[in-house]
């Protein structure tokens, strides 16, 4: 399967851009292909770049957690990006919520 980045917050990405990832492949793909959520917690400087109208600075925290359907296979991944460490309740809150969106999304 071939994933193709949806959506962004505080990350520029040129319009003309197409960012895919195939199963397997990168940190996104390993999670698809695995549908186990992955928490990095020592961010090498300049890994990736958060931005905003006050300027631009680097994450330290990065949660990568999969979507699944009711077959549960991957349909997504969503990656979050923190300066703040998630703790392992912040990340079952994530985890129950991709749940409940893909319900919601998909009666």
């Amino acid at each position: 399967n071939t994933y193709k980045l949806a959506a962004t917050y505080a990350m520029h990405i040129p319009e003309k851009e197409t960012i895919e990832f195939n199963t397997g492949e990168g940190l996104v793909g390993q999670v698809a292909k695995n549908g186990k959520s992955l928490y990095l917690d020592k961010l090498p400087d300049g890994f990736l770049k958060a931005k905003s109208g006050l300027g631009d600075s680097n994450p330290n925290y990065l949660l990568f957690i999969p979507w699944k359907d009711k077959n549960n296979r991957t349909i997504a991944v969503a990656e979050l990006a923190s300066f703040k460490n998630f703790d392992s309740q912040d990340i079952k809150i994530l985890e129950g919520l991709s749940k409940q969106i893909y319900a919601l999304l998909n009666p």
